[in-house]
């Protein structure tokens, strides 16, 4: 029989695969469009081109530290997860 201490961790690993899952999927198409404006601006000649290029960068650097903090959240999550099923 499962317990409320098994199950709490599963729901909470659950709720935060469908986050992790949603947030990647829509920050890498807003990432991508972002991008795509930026770039277009660039190469256009805008005035503001090397502010636009550093905030791109910011950008970029910002999401991908973001999916690396969501991917070790899912490991230590799922570590936890076995964890307390060997306890159990």
């Amino acid at each position: 029989m499962l317990t409320l201490a098994f199950i709490c961790p599963q729901l909470l690993i659950e709720k935060f695969r469908e986050f992790a899952r949603d947030t990647t999927n829509t920050g890498t198409e807003r990432v991508a469009a972002t991008n795509a404006v930026c770039d277009q601006l660039i190469g256009t000649g805008h005035s503001d081109a090397a502010t636009i290029a550093e905030w791109k960068d910011q950008i970029n650097q910002s999401w991908a530290d973001l999916l690396e903090l969501i991917d070790t959240r899912t490991k230590v999550s799922e570590r936890s997860l076995i964890i307390a099923d060997v306890n159990f």
